[in-house]
């Protein structure tokens, strides 16, 4: 049971005690700093027992400002004298430096004696410092949550392992990010036998440690992963959670060299500044050239699946970026509004004439891990990531559309690859292709003014068993409703979505559709309802503007050409 010391703004809950006591409390705060390798910073608070005084200490005590539960830090032990006063000392401030900790910096000594909350313990308690373990050799934090499947793959791998190690030595401790209600519950369920830390967030800012069991390891980390703590420094934050097997174990219990491969914090990239610079989407630039655009390569600072080429106006001046693409992804975001508009994805869009040896490192087996893949096979994929992602910036001193920014992309992804990969990239006409292709017969502002106002004769059509309805999404609705009925007249089209070559684009739900009900579907039914808005639909049998990313080294080494 837990024991409540309460002030009028405060109380402090015990494991030790089951008795109530109430308190009247004058808090004081002092900051004073720790004798320690990084300085850390205490808050003293002070306050005098109604009832029950007796200098008896109050192990694991959890100061708690205002009435929200959630407001709770934990403290070491408040013990109380005779008269019924109490003095106690929060860390407010573990003296961690501001980037987080580096690998082989030695762990903050205040971070050692933070009380952490703590479940499923043989001894029962609900508090413990990372100090109760510290004798170990090597301790090994391994965060985990109950929706994370890796996380708990690697607990459970955990469990089986622990007993070959002497308990002594080696340490697992499991660091549960969410409630501890939640992982109580869960872990009886799993059958675990291992305490876990619970990484709560209390709302009280000005209760809580300015740096945090997370904060501290920011600089790598800033969800799930393991950190690896080796005789009472920073050891490693592995990429991976396979690095925790009997092998590595060994290796680092007999204090050989293990070459780990250690994770980065992921950062928001801030288009204002250059990127591919420190702190900024970090990476190696491979190429420049005079408009001020650079192609670099992988950027352990951000997300390694990339992100879509995005343009961003910054007063007169233009500024396109991407990063951490593959090069199938580069070339189709720098293509993709000339490439059919049927063919939306790099798969379709793009036709690869190219060697056996550049298809291979293209397309590798290591371009995606797999769920249970071992430990060399994500050792390799993270290889290959390093080599065959790329990120592009342009900063262009003028105000561009879309079309000549990715234009400029095209013509530097052109002469960048033909020299570096040897290929180069154009759009071609080719695979005929059966489609419909919606068009105007006007102007687009009469046809957008024909869609979203309310048509004339609007009751007598109602009455004339017409279903009219109002108020649709162009682009989902309306051609979505077309595409359909054009499918059904014409099933020998090959490609199902409407090509809409209108220029029309008429956000939210604004525009009218009329349609009789029981319709005969047959094309001359169609353009004549497609013709009130001066529209109407033509179907096509052409080749199609394709992306052709064709290898030219090999054509210039077979026809002699230098």
């Amino acid at each position: 049971m837990k024991q409540i010391l309460r002030s009028g703004e405060s109380y402090a809950l015990s494991p030790t005690k089951r008795t109530l006591l109430y308190i009247s409390v004058y808090i004081g705060i002092l900051l004073l700093p720790v004798v320690a390798p990084a300085q850390s910073k205490t808050r003293t608070v002070t306050g005098t027992v109604v009832s029950a005084p007796g200098g008896k200490p109050i192990a694991g005590a959890r100061i708690r400002l205002g009435t929200n539960p959630d407001t709770t830090r934990m403290a070491p032990a408040v013990r109380t004298d005779k008269q019924g006063t109490f003095t106690t000392q929060l860390t407010t401030d573990l003296g961690i430096p501001e980037g987080g900790l580096k690998i082989g910096d030695t762990i903050p000594e205040a971070l050692w004696h933070l009380p952490q909350r703590v479940v499923n313990t043989s001894s029962g308690k609900d508090t413990i410092t990372l100090n109760d373990i510290r004798n170990r050799k090597l301790i090994i934090l391994d965060f985990w949550s109950t929706w994370c499947s890796p996380c708990i793959a690697s607990i459970d791998k955990i469990h089986k392992l622990m007993g070959k190690y002497d308990q002594t030595e080696v340490a697992f401790l499991p660091v549960m990010l969410g409630k501890s209600e939640e992982a109580d519950k869960f872990i009886k369920k799993r059958g675990w036998i291992l305490p876990s830390l619970i990484n709560e967030s209390p709302s009280d800012k000005a209760y809580i440690p300015k740096k945090n069991i997370i904060s501290a390891f920011k600089r790598y980390i800033q969800g799930f992963g393991t950190i690896w703590i080796y005789q009472n420094r920073l050891l490693a934050i592995p990429f991976s959670n396979n690095y925790i097997n009997d092998s590595i174990l060994n290796m680092v219990l007999a204090e050989k060299k293990v070459n780990f491969i250690n994770l980065r914090r992921q950062q928001e990239i801030d288009p204002n500044r250059p990127l591919f610079t420190k702190g900024n989407a970090e990476a190696h630039i491979m190429y420049r050239n005079k408009k001020s655009a650079s192609i670099a390569r992988y950027s352990q600072d951000v997300y390694h699946e990339g992100s879509h080429a995005k343009l961003f106006i910054k007063g007169d001046s233009s500024i396109l970026y991407a990063t951490n693409l593959a090069l199938e992804f580069l070339y189709f975001e720098a293509f993709n509004q000339e490439i059919f508009p049927a063919f939306n994805s790099w798969e379709s869009g793009i036709i690869w004439e190219i060697g056996d040896s550049l298809r291979h490192r293209i397309f590798s087996e290591y371009r995606y891990v797999r769920a249970k893949a071992t430990l060399q096979h994500q050792i390799q994929s993270r290889k290959w990531l390093e080599n065959n992602l790329y990120g592009y910036q342009l900063r262009f001193p003028e105000r561009l559309r879309e079309s000549e920014a990715r234009y400029f992309m095209q013509q530097d992804l052109n002469k960048f690859f033909s020299l570096y990969l040897g290929i180069r990239a154009n759009i071609e006409y080719r695979n005929k292709q059966k489609y419909a292709v919606l068009r105007l017969r006007g102007t687009m502002e009469e046809t957008e003014k024909l869609l979203t106002q309310e048509p004339a004769g609007l009751k007598d059509t109602l009455r004339k068993n017409l279903e009219y309805r109002r108020l649709v999404n162009y682009d989902q609705h309306f051609k979505g409703d077309l595409s359909r009925l054009i499918q059904q007249t014409a099933s020998e089209l090959q490609l199902a979505p409407l090509i809409d070559s209108t220029g029309i684009q008429l956000p939210g739900y604004a525009v009218n559709s009329l349609l009789p009900k029981g319709m005969v579907v047959d094309l001359p039914s169609i353009q004549s309802c497609l013709a009130k808005y001066k529209l109407y639909v033509t179907l096509e049998d052409k080749a199609v503007p394709l992306l052709v990313v064709r290898e030219i080294r090999n054509q210039q080494q077979l026809s002699g050409k230098p």
